[in-house]
């Protein structure tokens, strides 16, 4: 019986963690199919770049600087 209540509660904390990822990116996505037309971006290879890279480069400075903080 605790084996089946273990699984049970480790299946529900996964679906909970995968609710609270495919919500907030579906509704991201909803915004931006909904709200990016208006904001007139042209198409560039640098707008790409810099959609592509910022998040990446964003996540390296904070992690940067919490490790920087902790030493």
């Amino acid at each position: 019986m605790t084996k089946l209540l273990l699984r049970y509660t480790t299946m529900t904390a996964s679906l909970i963690f995968l609710l609270k990822i495919l919500v907030p990116s579906v509704l991201i996505s909803i915004a931006i199919r909904r709200f990016a037309p208006s904001l007139g971006l042209v198409g560039s290879d640098l707008n790409a770049a810099i959609a592509i890279l910022l998040p990446s480069i964003t996540v390296a400075i904070v992690l940067g600087l919490r490790g920087w903080k902790s030493t």
